[in-house]
């Protein structure tokens, strides 16, 4: 019975406080980290589908054209080929909008995975090869879903190829969009630090 008449310590009870304020204080970080990490989500969502919208804008455009230029020559009939040339320069213009629309880290990203492939002789590279290149400072795997992300859009766009094998992500750019990189494209090497 002595123990209900017993005086608390003032210390034990602070050390009560702290440890709950604690606790709090470790949730709510938690919390907004979370809510951080949804939102960055969200606006490169929302950036892809801006890209997607610039994309289907320039193809309806692409039409039109197509369909004033027919409505014109009064039903003349081109040759086949005159037709397929219309449709390729209708294709590069097409692939130069989406290439405008690309923000600096998709077209970087698009790049070096162009000067890869060179390197690899025209077959498919890795996507930890290409996260390398582009983040040489960082760990892959920290920086692995933004890279994806980034990669899910450029393959939207129809500029890249995914491919997985096992646990490997395989990338390579698309045959259209190979037509018009120049030969001689050559992007300055990033010096790598050594990790400390």
């Amino acid at each position: 019975m002595w123990w209900l008449f017993k005086k608390t310590n003032n210390n034990q009870v602070e050390q009560k406080i702290n440890r709950r304020i604690d606790k709090i204080e470790g949730g709510l970080i938690n919390s907004f980290k979370n809510i951080k990490e949804d939102i960055d989500h969200l606006f490169t969502k929302l950036e892809g589908q801006e890209n997607k919208l610039d994309i289907t804008i320039s193809k309806i455009e692409c039409l039109e054209n197509k369909l004033s230029d027919q409505s014109s020559k009064d039903e003349i009939k081109e040759p086949k080929k005159d037709n397929q040339k219309l449709i390729e320069i209708n294709t590069i213009k097409s692939l130069k909008t989406t290439l405008n629309t690309l923000t600096d880290t998709q077209l970087d990203l698009l790049k070096k995975l162009v000067v890869l492939q060179k390197e690899n002789k025209d077959n498919w590279v890795l996507m930890r090869s290409l996260t390398e290149e582009a983040y040489p400072n960082k760990n892959p795997l920290k920086i692995r879903s933004t890279i994806s992300s980034y990669l899910s859009i450029l393959d939207d766009l129809g500029l890249i190829q995914k491919r997985r094998k096992g646990r490997q992500i395989l990338l390579k750019i698309t045959d259209r969009l190979k037509e018009i990189i120049p030969p001689e494209i050559k992007i300055k090497p990033q010096t790598r630090r050594k990790k400390s």
